[in-house]
This record gives structure tokens, sequence and C-alpha cells, in this order.
């Protein structure tokens, strides 16, 4: 068990606080007009079932959440540092929470067709993590598994 441990702080280290992740980031950078496109496409879709008030929440929280990584994504492309990896890292854990707290409120939605939507959220988030993510396996199991665990819970 130690030595399992051992091995997963190695990979852990050697996937998320690297140059192979700082090599990502141009990637990641390019994917953002599309990210915010589909923020916007998405706010337009639940915005009848959900009300403004919780549309207009989650579509402001997740722009300003893509705005941050864009500032940090362009920085971590001039210069990674461990102080901006750990800053991606946080930006991506809190867009992953915002898009599986709008699956969850679709989920629960008295309209049954919105839990399709979740559905397709959640699915949508592990597909991402899996395309955008075979780089670095650390961080995708920091963006592939919130999605996991909503579809079992």
């Amino acid at each position: 068990m130690a030595k399992t441990l051992t091995q997963l702080r190695a990979l852990g280290k050697y996937c998320a606080y690297g140059p192979e992740y700082d090599a990502t980031a141009q990637d990641g950078l390019e994917l953002s007009p599309a990210r915010l496109l589909f923020i916007a496409f998405f706010f337009l879709a639940i915005l009848p079932s959900l009300g403004w008030g919780l549309a207009a929440s989650w579509g402001g929280a997740m722009v300003g959440v893509e705005l941050y990584l864009r500032s940090v994504l362009k920085r971590q492309i001039v210069a990674g540092t461990r102080t901006i990896r750990l800053c991606r890292i946080i930006g991506s854990l809190a867009a992953s929470a915002g898009w599986v707290g709008v699956a969850a409120a679709c989920w629960v939605n008295p309209d049954h067709n919105m839990r399709l939507a979740a559905l397709s959220v959640w699915t949508g988030m592990f597909l991402y993590a899996q395309a955008s993510c075979s780089k670095c396996p650390a961080h995708f199991i920091l963006t592939g598994v919130p999605p996991v665990l909503a579809v079992i819970v």
C-alpha cells in the first residue's frame, strides 16, 4: 500500500507540477473561446426552466472562472511556476464545480426534460476531460471524477 501511494504521489508531481502540465496550457487557452460560447448557449437553454436568478448567477460565475483561467493559462505559457500551476488547478476545479452544480440544478428541476440536459452536461464533462487531459493523468482525475461522482450520487 505504501509503495502504491508513493507511486501515485510521484505521478502526481510529474504530471501536475511539471513541464508536461505547462505544455498543455496553450491547448487550454485555444479552447477558451469554445468554452465561453458553450457557456452562453447553455445559459440560453436553461434560462426558461431555471429562471433568471439561477441562470444569471451560474452564467456570471462561469464566465468569471473562464476569464480567470485565461489569465492563468497566459501566465503559465510564459513561465510555469508552482503557484501558477496551483492556480490553474483551482480554476479547473471551480469550473468543474460550476458545471456539476448547474447539472444538479437541472436534475432536481420539476421539468423532467432537464434531466436529459443534466446527463448531457455530466457526459460532456467526462468526455472533455478524457479528450483534453490525455497528456496529464492527474488533471484528468481532477476534471473527470466530479461528473462521475455526480452521476453515482
